[in-house]
């Protein structure tokens, strides 16, 4: 943020008292009771002005309010402790995630079976899961960007991950395999838990080639994309938050 730090004078309409410039004045009241002169006792014009803060970095605002009369003297002060939140429209997340169903990767080998002639296709067990490391990122759709001052957690948000990092099922090491597409929650300003539909690249039999049937030399197998579901649980320090522009009071 740029500019002078001050308050001012915000322009208003008169409502029925001139000479009062750019402020809002009433009008005088009459009161019934005691009779000065040939009229009534009539209650002064009072003057309300309306003032506005300027922008602030997030932070403590204090406000001086002081409420004197026409001979200068001060009937009251009131400090005002005020709060600018700190809000985030968005977070990095950096996460493990589990995937399931068809977007488990799968390996397979040739195994012949004792005293069997021929070799047969079969798949090596996996454990029905696999892991990997993704990059993730939450669009926080808050009023005002999303703030933490009042312990409000358990929001919901739309989540995107990639997947950066995955074990294949022969042990080795794959890059950028897989995207999620899903709804995270929050359970705290640092943790959530993402539910996620995933885009993977996995491993499968060629056409033609089934589990049990039989194989010389290596399994035929083909490349293609398949849709999973994953379970994210992410981490995210307060240095991957994105600021939001609009913060509060």
């Amino acid at each position: 943020m740029d500019g002078e730090r001050g308050i001012f004078i915000a322009g208003v309409r008169v409502d029925s008292a001139p000479g009062y410039g750019g402020e809002r004045a009433s009008a005088g009241a009459e009161l019934e009771g005691d009779v000065v002169g040939a009229g009534r006792k009539v209650v002064p014009l009072y003057v309300t002005r309306e003032r506005t803060l300027a922008p602030r970095l997030p932070g403590p605002v204090d406000v001086l309010v002081e409420v004197t009369d026409g001979d200068g003297d001060t009937w009251s002060r009131t400090k005002v402790e005020l709060v600018v939140e700190a809000t985030y429209s968005s977070a990095l997340r950096v996460g493990v995630a589990g995937v399931f169903l068809d977007g488990v990767d799968r390996e397979y080998v040739a195994r012949r079976q004792p005293g069997a002639g021929q070799a047969e296709v079969a798949a090596v067990e996996t454990g029905g899961y696999d892991l990997e490391v993704v990059a993730g990122f939450a669009a926080f759709l808050d009023e005002n960007g999303r703030g933490y001052s009042k312990h409000d957690f358990g929001n919901f948000a739309p989540y995107l991950g990639l997947g950066v990092v995955a074990q294949g099922a022969d042990g080795s090491f794959d890059f950028l395999k897989s995207v999620h597409l899903g709804v995270e929650w929050e359970l705290t300003p640092t943790f959530s838990l993402a539910s996620t539909l995933v885009l993977r690249r996995v491993t499968r039999l060629a056409p033609g080639v089934e589990l049990g049937g039989p194989v010389q030399g290596e399994v035929p197998t083909v490349t293609r994309q398949s849709v999973g579901v994953g379970f994210v649980l992410n981490v995210s320090p307060e240095f991957l938050r994105i600021g939001s522009p609009l913060g509060g009071l």
